[in-house]
């Protein structure tokens, strides 16, 4: 089918459409931040301090996390799409995972945060990847206006 004979807005990434693109930017920065404090860990060495990488996993997991709540109060009917709920799913494990770590007096090692991070990492980054498809196709629904203020009108 041609796309441009479609009835549907030609949407082909979320960044693009309004009421996502400042906030779905910023949710994949996070996503790769964690990504990339997984790697870091897994090559740290015994000298790494768990607690500040600790720290920054759990800042970047709340931003991911903030990103979709925010995303909820823009996108109606979000917080109840099966998307959502795994992206939230994600985001609170990897949360209670690294608050863990964080604990005055935690004694892992940081190969064992570099195991967690990573598992987590590519847990949150696959959610993600699976809530912006799904907003991708809301998108296109949706019309031009997107999921801006005039959306919701």
């Amino acid at each position: 089918m041609d796309p441009s004979h479609s009835a549907l807005p030609v949407v082909d990434d979320v960044v693009r459409v309004p009421g996502l693109g400042d906030v779905v930017p910023a949710m994949r920065d996070e996503v790769a931040g964690l990504g990339l404090l997984a790697q870091f860990a897994l090559r740290a060495g015994r000298d790494a301090s768990l607690r500040p990488l600790a720290d920054l996993a759990s800042d970047a997991v709340i931003g991911v996390h903030s990103g979709c709540a925010l995303l909820a109060h823009r996108v109606p009917g979000l917080a109840d799409w099966q998307e959502a709920l795994a992206h939230q799913a994600a985001t609170a494990a990897a949360l209670q995972a690294m608050q863990s770590y964080r604990a005055p007096g935690a004694t892992a090692r940081i190969g064992d945060l570099a195991v967690v991070l990573e598992a987590h990492a590519r847990s949150v980054a696959t959610a993600q990847a699976a809530l912006e498809a799904r907003l991708l196709s809301a998108a296109r629904l949706q019309g031009p206006d997107g999921f801006g203020p005039a959306s919701h009108a």
